[in-house]
């Protein structure tokens, strides 16, 4: 098994969260968490999760590189309703990333177990008006991270 990208980490472990899913699973199924960018009209469907990786700091020793990065990760919450999108990004922060572990495998494993870890740090938060999304414009939450992630699970 190859290491799993941290976006996809993050989707992983937000589809077995029952807050992420109450905001972010359709009515036809579809979960509305996304890695880089959000897809044409998904937004209008109810709220959207994006991830973008900023930045990452790996460490190196004389070997190599150590198996543990630093990830500057912004997730941004997508919703027609500001007060939607800000519950969710107080739910992301308060809730969800405190309980978000990268390094370790025990979320990840069949079935998945508790975290034994979390070194998540918010760094920032803002709210802006995106007005790509016509012909209503999209309150968009951007919540910047510094996630622990382990480059070997």
């Amino acid at each position: 098994m190859s290491p799993m990208p941290i976006q996809q980490k993050l989707r992983t472990l937000a589809m077995q969260d029952a807050g992420m899913q109450s905001y972010l699973l359709g009515t036809n199924g579809t979960f509305r968490f996304f890695d880089t960018q959000l897809p044409k009209g998904y937004v209008g469907q109810g709220t959207c999760v994006t991830t973008e990786v900023v930045s990452s700091v790996l460490d190196y020793v004389q070997t190599g590189p150590l198996a543990l990065e630093w990830v500057r990760l912004q997730l941004s919450v997508w919703d027609m309703d500001s007060v939607v999108a800000k519950n969710l990004a107080n739910y992301i922060q308060n809730s969800w990333m405190p309980r978000v572990d990268c390094v370790t495998d025990s979320q990840f494993q069949s079935p998945p177990g508790p975290p034994l870890s979390a070194a998540n740090f918010k760094l920032s938060q803002r709210g802006v008006l995106d007005y790509s999304v016509m012909p209503t414009p999209a309150w968009t939450e951007i919540l910047d991270f510094r996630v622990a992630n382990n480059t070997n699970i």
